[in-house]
Formats: C-alpha cells, sequence, structure tokens
C-alpha cells in the first residue's frame, strides 16, 4: 500500500534587513574577575580584549564597556556614519557621544567607554546608536533605559 500526500517546504532566507543593524554585542570588561561559563565565547571575548596588556596598568586600562554593532546597507559605495549616545552612572543625565565615519562596505564597529573615561564617570546605564548614510537615519538601536 502507498500513501500518496503532498509535501509543504517553506524556505526562508534571514539575510536580515536591507538598511539597518542586524545585531549588537555589549561586553563588559573587568581584568580582575574572569567569566566562567558553559558557553566558551564569554571567556574568550575577555581574553581577546585583554591581549596584550601586560602590566596590571594595562589591564586596568582597559576597563570598561564594549559594545559592537553590525549592520547592512543595499548603496556601499557611499560611507555611513554611526552615531553612539550614552549615559554613564556618574554623569546623571548628562548624554556622551561617540562619532565614526566608515566606508560603506564596512559592517561592523565597536563602540568603547574604558581608561579614565570608565573610572571618573562609570558604567554605562544607558544608550542609543544611529545609523545614518548621506545625513539620512537608516535606523537605530537602543537600550531598554533610554526614553
Amino acid at each position: 500500500m502507498v500513501a500518496s500526500g503532498s509535501v509543504l517546504a517553506l524556505v526562508s532566507c534571514a539575510s536580515g534587513p536591507a538598511n539597518g543593524f542586524t545585531k549588537h554585542k555589549i561586553f563588559r570588561l573587568d581584568p580582575d574577575n574572569r567569566p566562567v561559563a558553559v558557553d566558551q565565547s564569554l571567556p574568550f571575548e575577555h581574553k581577546r580584549l585583554l591581549y596584550g596588556a601586560v602590566t596590571q596598568v594595562d589591564r586596568q586600562a582597559r576597563k570598561g564597556n564594549y559594545y559592537t554593532f553590525f549592520w547592512n546597507v543595499e548603496d556601499k559605495s557611499r560611507p555611513v556614519e554611526l552615531k553612539f549616545e550614552y549615559r554613564q552612572s556618574a554623569t546623571g543625565f548628562a548624554v556622551h557621544t561617540q562619532r565614526v565615519e566608515l566606508p560603506g562596505k564596512t559592517r561592523t564597529v565597536r563602540f568603547a567607554v574604558i581608561g579614565d573615561e570608565f573610572k571618573r564617570n562609570g558604567s554605562i546605564l544607558g544608550w542609543k546608536c544611529t545609523l545614518l548614510q548621506g545625513g539620512v537615519v537608516l535606523d537605530e538601536e537602543k537600550s531598554f533605559l533610554w526614553e
């Protein structure tokens, strides 16, 4: 006996948005506390960020918050600008900003709040990152604490 039937296959392509952020990573580095985790990517990232920091002064200079953003843009011939805005624990509602302009073919950037700035102003409490191309906002990512 042969059973007949039809099979429906759905194929999805998860390429992300044509213009916009695809993901972000947040890492808080404390050289004195090595992460212990089942997922080995956390201890690896800790070691990678501390690579080359030989003295305790070097290691403490890298202590802080690291934010990595990934994105796609359709027009890779024009540069993109990323604006990272954040608030720190010791500065209240003051908004600090880091900007970077990159070639359109670039798809990743890392912002770091480390060293003296981290020591003086503390951890990041809320943040927003804006992706622009030609002065036009393509996408925005923000933490849940950002208004």
